[in-house]
């Protein structure tokens, strides 16, 4: 995938300025960035009622390209902070025809971090001739993640969702998908880390919405998220809709007060107490 973007990137025009793909152009709208704490919370549930409105575009889980490339572009950021001055003298003895100044730390930073970009964009771009976007992902790996996408785009929201972790680990074990599907203490570990790591990021900078999932079964909370969110219509018929239900499976209901007694249902309440829909 990423191969194909790049040689689209390639073959595009060399001024971006003019692309469809520019980051200028979308730098400013108003995204929405959906995060779960783990899987088989309606992450994709909020996915589809938000595209159903055609006013943005929201991908899939990104597996971590997009942490990927924002590490990059933090990487080059870094770098061209401390060591500009050697690019500098770089172009000035190419321009002079003589090399006799020092420049071991001579990259085009700045350039490649345009590109880096405008490479996000295109990863992300809206269908419908739209200019916002979004993606829905379960897990991410650090607060600097979230940081540098809301560094990169200002005016977006970030949604976390959660949901009871009693059920919720029913449903995952019932998947047996993820790796925390079979361990209940990988489980509770990783539903208190990323609880955390959303409450944190949203003290300081006020720009999370907390909803619980049961909230999307309910019209009138939809109603007032998508409010919140600039988002005028939507297909109501996506309301309560049971994707991947797992209805008629076994599930190990034991496993409801090992949890309930959990630092992961303390977690849960936490959640529930930043949750405005």
């Amino acid at each position: 995938m990423l191969s194909r973007l790049y040689s689209r990137l390639r073959n595009s025009s060399s001024k971006f300025i003019e692309s469809d793909l520019d980051y200028n152009r979308f730098r400013n709208g108003k995204h929405i960035f959906i995060f779960g704490v783990l899987g088989r919370c309606s992450t994709t549930a909020l996915q589809r009622i938000l595209n159903s409105s055609e006013e943005i575009t929201v991908s899939g889980e990104s597996k971590g390209i997009v942490a990927q490339l924002l590490y990059t572009l933090k990487s080059l950021s870094l770098f061209h902070d401390q060591f500009r001055d050697n690019y500098e003298r770089f172009e000035k003895c190419f321009a002079k025809k003589k090399h006799t100044r020092i420049y071991p730390m001579a990259l085009n930073t700045e350039e490649c971090s345009d590109s880096v970009k405008h490479s996000i964009v295109a990863l992300l771009k809206p269908l419908h001739g739209g200019l916002r976007f979004g993606f829905k992902d379960i897990e991410v790996g650090s607060e600097d993640t979230l940081e540098s996408l809301l560094q990169l785009f200002p005016k977006s929201k970030f949604v976390f969702l959660f949901r009871e972790p009693g059920s919720q680990f029913q449903s995952v074990q019932a998947q047996a998908y993820w790796d925390y599907s079979k361990s209940i203490v990988s489980f509770i570990e990783k539903y208190v880390s990323l609880s955390d790591l959303y409450i944190q990021f949203h003290k300081k900078n006020r720009t999370g919405i907390f909803l619980e999932n049961t909230s999307l079964h309910d019209p009138k909370k939809v109603d007032l998220l998508l409010r919140k969110l600039s988002i005028s219509s939507y297909d109501k018929t996506l309301i309560g809709d049971n994707l991947f239900s797992t209805k008629n499976k076994i599930v190990d209901v034991r496993r409801d007060s090992e949890i309930g007694n959990s630092e992961a249902f303390k977690a849960y309440l936490r959640l529930r107490e930043l949750s405005s829909c």
